[in-house]
Parts: C-alpha cells; sequence; structure tokens
C-alpha cells in the first residue's frame, strides 16, 4: 500500500514525493485501514463466537481456568525493583546502569514471585449474554 501511495504520486507529479512525509502519510493511512479491518474482524469473531458458546451436560455455561499467578508476581517485581533501585542508591555510576539494574530486579522478582505461587488459578465466571 505504501509502495502503491508513493508510486502514483510519483505518476501523477506531486511535488516532494521524495520526502519522507509521502511516506509517513502513506504509512498512517495504511495502519489506520489495518485498525479498521482488525476491529471489524474481532467483532464478527465475537459474534461468531457468542453463538457457538459451548456449555456443559447440564446446559449451565462453561467456565474457564484461568491462571492469577501473575498478580503475585507482579506484587513481588514492583517489591524487588524498589528494593534493587534503593539498594543501588549510592552508586558511583551512570544513571543508566542504575536503571538496568533495577529492571534486572523487576524481572527477577516477577520470575520468582510466579514460581513461588505457580499453579495459582481461579474459575472464571462464564459470561451471562442470553
Amino acid at each position: 500500500m505504501t509502495v502503491a501511495a508513493v508510486s502514483a504520486a510519483l505518476a501523477f507529479g506531486v511535488e516532494g514525493v521524495g520526502r519522507p512525509l509521502w511516506l509517513v502519510v502513506a504509512l498512517v493511512g495504511v495502519a489506520f485501514a489495518g485498525g479498521l479491518l482488525a476491529w471489524r474482524w474481532r467483532a464478527e469473531m465475537a459474534t461468531l463466537a457468542n453463538r457457538y458458546r459451548p456449555v456443559t451436560p447440564t446446559g449451565a455455561p462453561e467456565r474457564r481456568i484461568v491462571s492469577t499467578a501473575w498478580e503475585i508476581g507482579i506484587m513481588a517485581a514492583g517489591g524487588a525493583g524498589l528494593l534493587t533501585y534503593l539498594g543501588t542508591a549510592d552508586h558511583r555510576f551512570g544513571h543508566p546502569l542504575h536503571w538496568v539494574l533495577a529492571v534486572v530486579g523487576v524481572l527477577l522478582g516477577y520470575a520468582l514471585g510466579i514460581g513461588a505461587v505457580t499453579p495459582r488459578v481461579r474459575l472464571q465466571s462464564p459470561n451471562r449474554k442470553a
């Protein structure tokens, strides 16, 4: 689409086609069209999914098992990141390295938090759509 827009502009003699502005305009147009397409596709798929909703043998809507371990992982990530940041607060090195160490603390805390509580699940309530 981007190549087509730039080629059409060259063919019709639009001034300044070699400038990056035309590529940005074409890319924004493609992104907008892709967003509309994805939005319509998701709406259509949601309609189809609601139409053919699975039920249990008793006729009740099916309930899914969803993980809740990520909640504890996020809490541990925040705590570990804060502790890492505070622990390296009296540093003699530059700020980018200080921030990288804090991010490493966040990732380590997230991994430890999820690992400590996995598996942790709950039943998701069924959709109440008629």
